[in-house]
């Protein structure tokens, strides 16, 4: 999906992208979900084997490309953590940037289509904690960045019953600098959660991408934080992900060159209208 960040400012509103003020993201479409260049082009959300536990890091360098440095310390970031973010994120986009999000264990789960059971309700619970505890230090090419927690602050009242519970999160609104028109992208956000964690990875790198320029299959398995055993058994599930992202209509096309070991991703050329947040 093009970048509607990158669009002048007399085409937007045509694409459903309104205008918010200094201190608020961006009012995107409901159906789309907004990510960050800089962390979408990193391994700060691996598509890390969800059975293999979660590694501990202190300052870690992350795998990033070049241009960027990344660190982080807490406990290792997964797709599904990004996939509770970027909703976060989507309802944070209404209102003043640290303005209170309030929102519902069962609204929260049902959204990124985790349900709302007992153990979404975990899963939900720990996924904020880790955000809310590791600390991110992103320096972009432009020599601006973000330091900071992800989440800023978690508070909730209890409502009887775990998956009624209200919580209130809040963003750090330094975090903006990460939504600056030419630092995002827009992400289909229904397809996206229909995805594996490594899809969803892939996905979300090349759509940062105007026009994807190829790249070594080696160079994508250190930056999507894979925990595959070996480089061929990477390159079998990247290319199997790639097909179902041609099969969804979530890229164009895509090459592999057999003697190169690189992958060519198409884009796809038109973008879908999005709707107004604030349409009737």
């Amino acid at each position: 999906m093009t970048d509607l960040a990158t669009l002048p400012k007399s085409k937007r509103k045509s694409y459903g992208m309104l205008l918010a003020g200094p201190t608020q993201l961006p009012l995107w479409g409901e159906r789309v979900r907004g990510a960050p260049n800089a962390l979408a082009r990193s391994a700060l959300f691996t598509c890390a084997d969800k059975r293999k536990p979660r590694r501990s890091f202190d300052r870690q360098v992350i795998v990033s490309v070049a241009g960027q440095e990344i660190r982080y310390t807490g406990k290792e970031l997964r797709q599904d953590d990004l996939t509770v973010w970027l909703q976060v994120v989507h309802l944070a986009r209404m209102q003043p940037i640290g303005d209170q999000v309030e929102v519902s264990a069962s609204s929260l789960g049902v959204a990124i289509g985790w349900g709302n059971s007992g153990d979404t309700y975990k899963r939900l619970r720990d996924s904020i904690a880790r955000m809310r505890e590791g600390s991110v230090w992103v320096d972009k090419p432009n020599g601006k960045g973000f330091s900071g927690n992800l989440i800023m602050r978690l508070e909730w009242s209890d409502a009887g019953s775990k998956s009624r519970e209200k919580w209130r999160l809040y963003l750090d609104p330094n975090i903006l600098e990460l939504f600056q028109p030419d630092a995002f992208t827009l992400l289909n956000g229904e397809e996206r959660l229909g995805l594996t964690p490594l899809a969803q990875w892939i996905y979300g790198f090349f759509s940062t991408h105007e026009t994807p320029f190829p790249y070594k299959v080696e160079t994508l398995f250190g930056l999507s934080g894979s925990t595959a055993t070996c480089l061929s058994g990477f390159r079998r599930n990247l290319l199997e992900a790639l097909d179902v992202l041609k099969e969804r209509r979530l890229i164009s096309d895509f090459i592999y060159d057999t003697k190169t070991k690189t992958v060519h991703v198409l884009r796809r050329p038109h973008l879908p209208v999005v709707e107004s947040p604030l349409a009737a």
